[in-house]
């Protein structure tokens, strides 16, 4: 009953995450005197939203939501399932370049089991990412993870990992 619970209120709980971290907010622009045409400089970088599937990475096989805040920085949440539980994951990534870009970041992963904490991994990543603002996003690097338990019957683990991704930018 507790788990059932639980799951419920983290359903909702990510739900209401999603929901808050997709609103955009736009600033009006101030009116020209003359019309010209626009440079790269007039240009005017929103955020965008990136539903992915990652194999490896932060768990066996998850689910992910990438929103990119800022053009060197995004967030990234989603849902692994492996072989304890599940494992709701949150990452943070800075990268360079238009689309071709250097992703290094890291974040945290808590694995439940029957309602409760079995263990937790701190994340590392350090790859390549290829994201066009509408449309493909592809990942691909090393992303190690700590791992650290909270049962007796859990031990302390450095896991060297790799993972690749594929989605789509909107």
């Amino acid at each position: 009953m507790e788990t059932r619970m639980f799951m419920e209120l983290f359903k909702r709980s990510f739900l209401g995450l999603v929901l808050i971290l997709s609103v955009q907010l736009n600033a009006q622009e101030r009116a020209r005197e003359t019309v010209s045409t626009p440079t790269p400089s007039d240009t005017v970088w929103s955020p965008c939203i990136s539903p992915f599937i990652e194999l490896g990475g932060k768990g066996w096989l998850s689910l992910n939501v990438d929103f990119r805040i800022k053009k060197t920085l995004a967030i990234s949440a989603g849902i692994a399932g492996i072989e304890e539980g599940i494992a709701p994951n949150v990452m943070g990534y800075y990268f360079g370049g238009k689309r071709h870009r250097l992703e290094m970041g890291g974040g945290l992963s808590v694995n439940f089991e029957d309602g409760a904490i079995f263990n937790m991994f701190v994340h590392g990543v350090i790859g390549y990412r290829y994201q066009k603002k509408k449309g493909l996003l592809f990942r691909a690097g090393f992303t190690p993870m700590f791992t650290i338990p909270f049962t007796e019957e859990g031990n302390y683990a450095v896991i060297p990992w790799a993972g690749i991704s594929l989605g789509y930018s909107f």
